[in-house]
This record gives C-alpha cells, structure tokens and sequence, in this order.
C-alpha cells in the first residue's frame, strides 16, 4: 500500500492546456508538495479530451484503478492551493470531502442526508467501504452528457453513503475553503462563516476564469507559510 497525491494536467477540446493552466497546475503540485504530510507520490493524469465529460469520465475511472491497485488516494483539483501544513494519509479513514459547495446546483441531485459538498479536494482512503464503489460504478454508467458536475454528484453520492457521515465529523473546510474571488457564484458562501485565516486548502474555481484563478493564487501564495 502507498499514498499518492493525484493531480491533473489535461487538454479539453481544441483548447491546449496553455501557459495559463500549466502555471495554475505548477503552483498547486508546489504547494501540495511542500505542505502534505508524507510519504507519498505524486501521480498525474494527462492526455487530450474532446470534451470537459470525457476527462471527467476518464478522471473518475483513473481515481477508481489507483485506489483498486491498492492506494491510499488524495485527489486535488489543479486550482486548489495547500498553504499550511495538511495531515491527510492516516488521519481519515472513511472517503472524504471536505468543502461545501453551491448548495442549490442543478447537479445536488438526490442527496439526501446532507449537503452538497466540492470535490476539488477528495480522499480515498484504503479503509473506506469498498462498497461505495459499486455505487459509484453504477452511476457512472448513466453518466449525462449535459449535466457538468456529474462526476461531483457521484461523489457526494458515495460519500453520503457511509452512515456516519452523519456525524459533526464531516464538515473540514479548512481542507477545500472556497475562495472568495471575483470568480464564484453571486450570493454562494459556501464557507458559511468559516475564518478564511484558518484555512489550509483554499480552492479558486479556475473553470470560470482561469486568468481570474491564477491571479488569486498567486497572491496567496505569497504570504502561504509552511
């Protein structure tokens, strides 16, 4: 068994993945690298897709063979920004996400026992129910081409799965803060309240404006400290 960090570095359509994207991605892995708790890997996933629902097709299977080849799987979106020490690998041992998101996306779908939660940041342990899988499998396959955070959906699927998630437990927003940049949803505060100075992972929605994004993290990651 091993801990890897997976990442993404990936072109969509007949956009390459450009200057913008690879500085948004090089400052992520930096961060992660030098925040997370180890050991572990770093692991990334590349390649050129015709659309956003095949790399997020794609992503979804490349999670789900890492941890059936027997990993401990941290998963962080190339937007997100570790800026203080994160202890991850041993610290959970039910899959996790950490961050709310918009609460009244079209993508909440049926979750029933709690609150739509981001996935910029996700973690499958080696100790989570191995049966989550077969739901989430079995959502994968009537996978939606219109419908963009498909992939989150499953995963708040799974994850409200496990019974005691139910517990005060499963709030971390220090570990996927939502940034509050120029570029998230009007009226959406996601963090409900939370101290953003308490934050360890910010998440800066680069799929909205990816210069907007990059900009962002780069003044944070000016006063980040290790």
């Amino acid at each position: 068994m091993s801990n890897v960090l997976a990442t993404i570095l990936a072109n969509v359509g007949d956009t390459e993945g450009g200057s913008v994207w690879q500085r948004i991605h090089a400052l992520s892995v930096a961060s992660w690298k030098r925040n997370l708790a180890g050991p572990f890997e770093h692991v990334q996933l590349g390649g050129h897709y015709p659309t956003a629902q095949d790399l997020f097709r794609r992503q979804y299977a490349w999670l789900h063979d890492l941890w059936h080849d027997g990993h401990n799987v941290l998963f962080a979106d190339a937007d997100t920004l570790a800026v203080r020490p994160v202890a991850m690998f041993g610290h959970f041992d039910e899959m996790r996400m950490f961050g709310l998101t918009n609460q009244s996306s079209p993508s909440r779908g049926c979750i029933e026992k709690g609150r739509y939660m981001n996935a910029a940041v996700l973690y499958l342990p080696q100790s989570m129910n191995p049966l989550l899988w077969k739901l989430g499998d079995e959502l994968a396959r009537q996978w939606p081409d219109d419908l963009w955070s498909y992939m989150q959906h499953i995963y708040n699927r799974m994850f409200w799965a496990q019974d005691n998630m139910a517990a005060s437990d499963w709030w971390h927003p220090e570990l996927n803060y939502q940034c509050p940049c120029a570029n998230r949803h009007r009226g959406d505060d996601s963090n409900e309240g939370y101290p953003w100075w308490q934050a360890r992972v910010f998440h800066f929605h680069s799929s909205r404006d990816a210069s907007k994004a990059l900009e962002a993290m780069r003044g944070v990651a000016s006063w980040a400290v290790a």
